[in-house]
């Protein structure tokens, strides 16, 4: 609530990108407004748009059963699916939620399962650069 923004590009009337000092560092961040305008709210999330346009090229997999070739998982199977809001919430039904990547034992998806969250694509592809993974999408 204390911390204050520089606005380097106003995006419409309710979002903006901005810089942020934390730590002595100046952060990117991208702030969205809501609310009226007697008790605007502001919210930050950091912005991802250099990693989103480094893995712009890279072909997305959802919904496919794939098998991990390098890294610390080799020999189990991967699994990248969309996530969506239930009817009701805040986002428009059926709008994506983000990413859950799944890796399990078996193709089914069910022995030794390990679930992990990202925001999009970008984070899958980040997430096996990570881990080390190469995956066989075949």
């Amino acid at each position: 609530m204390t911390l204050q923004a520089v606005i380097t590009e106003p995006i419409g009337s309710m979002r903006a990108k901005a810089l942020v000092e934390l730590f002595g560092r100046r952060v990117p961040v991208d702030l969205h407004f809501s609310g009226p305008a007697d008790r605007l709210q502001v919210a930050a999330v950091p912005d991802r748009s250099d990693i989103i346009a480094k893995y712009a090229g890279v072909t997305p997999r959802f919904g496919v059963v794939g098998r991990i070739a390098s890294g610390r998982n080799r020999g189990r199977h991967i699994r990248v699916d969309k996530m969506c809001d239930l009817p009701g919430g805040e986002e428009e039904p059926g709008e994506s939620t983000g990413v859950m990547i799944r890796i399990a034992d078996d193709i089914d998806m069910s022995v030794n399962c390990a679930n992990e969250w990202v925001e999009d694509w970008a984070g899958v592809e980040e997430t096996f650069e990570r881990d080390g993974l190469t995956v066989d999408w075949s």
